[in-house]
Order: C-alpha cells, then sequence, then structure tokens
C-alpha cells in the first residue's frame, strides 16, 4: 500500500514573499534642530536645475556631509502578500524561523497552518512600506536615530544598493585587467560587472563570474603488470598468482637455458654416455644378481627340508633296550614334528 501525498494550492492562494531591505535613510545635518534654522532645505532635496546649484552655493552648510541616519524598525524582515482582490490585500508577516518550518519545492514554501491572513496592509509597518504610505509609516513603524554609516545591500548577483556617508570617486577593477572610475552618491545604484570588485571605505564588493570550461580528456599508456594483483581478486584461485610467479621464475629461468638447434646432437650424446645411464646399468645388474641369489637360496633350503622329511624309521631288531635310548631317538609324532 503507497500513501501519495500531493500538495495542491490554487493561484489565489500563492503569495509573494518581500524582504526589506533595512538601509539607513540620511538626513541632512541641518535636520537637527530645524527651528534653529528656518531656511533648512527639505530633505532629500533634489539638484536638478542651476536655481538648486545656487541654492547650495547660498546655503554652503547645506552641502556638508550628512552624519545623521533614521532607521525604520519594522516588526519582522519578511512580508508575504497576496493579489489584490479590488479591495484590500491578503498578507502575513514572517520570520525566517517560520520559512524553516516550510518544505521548500524550489523557490516555493508550502507552509501548514498558515491559513489566516490578514487584509489591513497599511495597518503594519512592512505593508505601509510597501504601500508607500507616509502615514502608515509614521503610525506603525519604530523610527531610530544613529549615525550614518556606510551600508550596502546586494539586490541581485550583480547589483547592489550603497549609502555612503561621502560622495566620493572610486575605482573597479576587473580580472581581465580593464578598471574604470565611478561617482559613488550618498545613496547609489550599482551595477558591478560579473569579474570585477569594488572597495569602499567599509566594505569589498565582487562579482561572481561563471566560467565554462572545456578540458580536454586525459589520455595516457599505463604498463600494467595484472602478476601484481593479490590472490583475494580471483574467486575461485586464491593463490593463483603465487602460482603465476613461479611460472614466471621458471620462464625466465628457461630463456637463460636454451639451446641452438646445432647443439642438440651433442646434447644427446652427452646424455646418453651421463653418469645416469652406468648407473642404471649397475643398478639392474646388482638387483637381477640379488634376484637370482634370493631364488637359490630359496631352492637349497626346500630340498634340505625334503631329505630330512624322508629318514627311514629303525627295524625291529633296532628298538633301543633301555627308556634313556627311546629319549634320544627324537622319533617325529603324528602331525610330522620330531621331538
Amino acid at each position: 500500500m503507497i500513501l501519495l501525498h500531493v500538495p495542491c494550492l490554487t493561484d489565489t492562494h500563492l503569495l509573494t514573499i518581500y524582504r526589506y531591505a533595512n538601509l539607513p535613510l540620511p538626513v541632512s545635518s541641518l535636520m537637527k534642530d530645524p527651528l534653529s534654522n528656518p531656511n533648512a532645505l527639505p530633505l532629500f532635496t533634489p539638484v536638478h536645475t542651476i536655481s538648486d546649484v545656487l541654492t547650495q552655493f547660498n546655503n554652503p552648510a547645506s552641502a556638508t556631509p550628512l552624519q545623521q541616519a533614521l532607521h525604520l524598525r519594522p516588526e519582522t524582515d519578511l512580508i508575504a502578500i497576496g493579489q489584490n482582490d479590488g479591495i484590500s490585500h491578503r498578507y502575513k508577516l514572517l520570520s525566517f524561523a517560520d520559512l524553516a518550518a516550510c518544505i521548500q519545492r524550489n523557490h516555493v514554501y508550502l507552509c501548514e497552518g498558515h491559513q489566516v491572513l490578514r487584509t489591513d496592509l497599511e495597518g503594519s509597518c512592512l505593508g505601509s512600506i510597501y504601500l508607500q504610505s507616509q502615514r502608515g509609516v509614521r503610525e506603525n513603524c519604530e523610527i531610530e536615530r544613529k549615525p550614518l554609516r556606510e551600508a550596502v545591500f546586494q539586490v541581485s548577483a550583480t547589483d547592489h544598493i550603497i549609502i555612503s556617508p561621502y560622495p566620493h570617486t572610486t575605482q573597479v577593477t576587473c580580472r581581465n585587467g580593464t578598471h574604470y572610475p565611478i561617482r559613488i552618491q550618498i545613496t547609489t545604484r550599482l551595477h558591478l560587472d560579473p569579474g570585477c570588485s569594488l572597495r569602499l571605505f567599509n566594505h569589498t564588493l565582487r562579482s561572481d563570474e561563471n566560467l565554462r570550461l572545456k578540458p580536454e580528456p586525459l589520455l595516457w599508456t599505463w604498463s600494467f603488470n595484472p602478476l601484481s594483483l593479490p590472490s583475494e581478486t580471483m574467486a575461485k584461485a586464491k593463490h593463483i598468482d603465487d602460482h603465476l610467479n613461479q611460472i614466471r621464475i621458471g620462464l625466465a629461468a628457461l630463456q637463460n637455458q636454451t639451446v641452438k638447434e646445432s647443439e642438440i646432437p651433442d646434447q644427446i650424446s652427452s646424455t646418453l654416455t651421463t653418469s645416469i645411464s652406468i648407473f642404471s646399468v649397475l643398478f639392474w645388474t646388482m638387483f637381477g644378481l640379488s634376484l637370482l641369489g634370493l631364488v637359490f637360496l630359496t631352492c637349497w633350503y626346500c630340498g634340505a627340508r625334503r631329505n630330512r622329511y624322508r629318514r627311514p624309521l629303525p627295524q625291529p631288531h633296532e628298538l633301543p633296550d633301555s627308556i634313556s635310548q627311546i629319549a634320544a631317538l627324537n622319533l617325529p609324532d603324528a602331525d610330522g614334528r620330531r621331538r
């Protein structure tokens, strides 16, 4: 029995997750006390015309480096927003811990127990930032004022957002040896080509570089001796390598003992006249003589025994007169043995 679980959802239940880039919002040093300087420039005053340049020239304090920044502190870093049904947005505030409890399939997170969604998008800090609502930001976001520090947020593999307290010019260097200058403003969106790097006051930026290499295949001749393999590699002959080594040694010795074709008759004659043939003749001669001697002794023994059994019995007139003479006769018994 197989139980197959296939999670299904419709487009209306699919939410898009956004992450808040917690970058500082630079403010001018004149904004420290607006009442002390009624001619203070508004926040983020753009410079597009000559009039704007002359205004900053007449107010040199406005061109001083920015030293203060505002930081918005939302409820969380992630917000999931669904489709707009014409009345409101359905959304949910998420944390990285919530995503860790979900099942990830590619770039889609399947989360259980998240069926409750909010519709008051302007009632949250991240929702107000998403809608760019100043009223919602003032009411829902916690604002913190800190000294401005250099900050970098990476948007993609090659795009970055840079917040710098001091506008300056720096240099981009690439792996191929090229380099070019770039102007870093207070707020700059930078595109860094692959394989290039940039050094700021407190950060170093580097773009990934994808290299596609097609190395040639490695081909070489390997002189491999199978006799060096262990015997365990052969299932039916565990010690075949020892026998092969002995055969190899024997063949090597045989190569040193080769005989030419012209030397074969001499080798045959010398072999027939060696001490081995003389020893054979002597051996068989001695063996024949020993065999003849054994046959002669056997025949002699049998003849002597036969003559001994054929001794005639004494006549009546030759019988002994006393018991001592009878004992000395040594007559045979019924079974043919003498006493």
